[in-house]
């Protein structure tokens, strides 16, 4: 907590409160960037403009330079904010760099997550829960009117301060490029990206309430491709898209949503099986050529002779490559603690509200993951907290 010294000041005067109101607006701002007169509340423009000028012009140029180079060293610059009030309220040049320097320090600790899919179920609830532990989040939707929906629910929420909405489109490289510059210019690293978004890869729309048999429901091509190209490139894509930024942080963590479903034991393809179960000699490559076969032959109707799961069969083959992608990650970028968690049979729309668990035991499997300790394990598959085998 900051306290000010005890100084004798007349708050009189009209402007003098309304500078107390903008030093508690740029205490409570993300730092990340220089502020511009629009970036300050409406009602402080004038005096943004009016007040620096003057204080410039005092012509306390020595004291000005001193304390702008400090700011700089500490990557801070609108900080110089802290300047106007040490020369109006008489503040010391000690007390004032050692106000910026606290400042910097606890943004410096300030940790920033993004989550894909994030506009309802596991999603919503897994940004919920990360804003609840002092994590800054980007809340994302491919339908920007449900995301900003679900933003105003977690504004009501009391996470206003710590939660952001931007649209992503997992399958759109020119949305995740978007993403991935927001993120940059606004925060300038990532420490936790959570890959949650995904699709069943079948008509849930043609059944009525909650008693339906899976094998029943209907694939199609189309679905199909839709559910490989959201599930397990969509996540591969951004997660490429932020390494950059990712490897800027100094506890980077990456979290594939998965499914029990990906499990290999349920893929009677031997030849997949073995492919995928070859940690030593698995590559992005190797995964490609089993999802072109799956594909292949998805369209020749040939899934049950060829060894391939009959129901929810892009589902389950999506969420298998989505695993090995994790232990490929994981071998790669040994500085990263990068996992994949099956979050249980949870209440969502993906299954028509048959799931036995609710959001929140769902999403605190995944943000157990998010929040490992330094050292944690890498490269793993747990169904929900508990490790299991791929």
């Amino acid at each position: 907590m900051l306290l000010l010294p005890n100084h004798t000041c007349d708050l009189t005067n009209e402007w003098q409160k309304q500078l107390l109101v903008l030093f508690e607006y740029f205490l409570r701002s993300s730092c990340t960037h220089v502020p511009t007169c629009a970036s300050v509340p409406p009602p402080l423009q004038n005096l943004y403009v009016s007040k620096r000028i003057k204080v410039v012009e005092k012509g306390q140029h020595q004291l000005t330079l001193i304390l702008f180079a400090t700011l700089f060293f500490l990557r801070k610059l609108h900080l110089y904010f802290l300047y106007i009030l040490s020369n109006i309220f008489g503040l010391s040049l000690f007390f004032t760099c050692s106000l910026a320097f606290s400042i910097s320090m606890a943004e410096a600790k300030l940790r920033y997550a993004v989550v894909t899919g994030a506009n309802k179920g596991i999603g919503f609830e897994t940004v919920k829960e990360l804003a609840s532990n002092g994590v800054k989040v980007v809340l994302t939707a491919r339908d920007e009117k449900k995301g900003h929906e679900a933003f105003e629910r977690l504004k009501e929420c009391g996470f206003s301060d710590l939660v952001i909405f931007h649209q992503l489109d997992v399958t759109e490289s020119a949305s995740i490029s978007s993403l991935v510059e927001f993120v940059k210019t606004n925060f300038g690293k990532l420490d936790i990206l959570v890959n949650n978004a995904g699709i069943s890869g079948a008509n849930l729309d043609e059944v009525e309430g909650s008693t339906f048999k899976w094998e029943e429901l209907t694939q199609t091509n189309e679905m199909t491709e839709k559910c490989l190209t959201t599930n397990y490139y969509g996540a591969k894509k951004t997660t490429e898209a932020f390494l950059t930024l990712l490897q800027l942080s100094n506890s980077p963590r990456i979290v594939n949503v998965s499914s029990q479903a990906g499990l290999l034991k349920n893929i009677s393809n031997e030849w997949a099986k073995g492919v995928l179960d070859d940690a030593d000699n698995l590559t992005e490559e190797r995964i490609d050529e089993v999802l072109k076969e799956f594909i292949k032959d998805f369209k020749e109707g040939s899934l049950a002779t060829k060894g391939w799961p009959t129901f929810l069969s892009a589902y389950i083959v999506s969420k298998a490559a989505m695993n090995s992608y994790t232990r490929i990650l994981a071998k790669k970028h040994q500085n990263m603690c990068i996992n994949s968690v099956c979050p249980g049979f949870v209440k969502t729309d993906i299954n028509k509200n048959t799931g036995i668990l609710t959001v929140d035991q769902g999403a605190a499997s995944v943000v157990k993951l998010a929040l490992l300790p330094d050292g944690s394990p890498s490269g793993l598959f747990y169904i929900r907290q508990e490790l299991s085998n791929f």
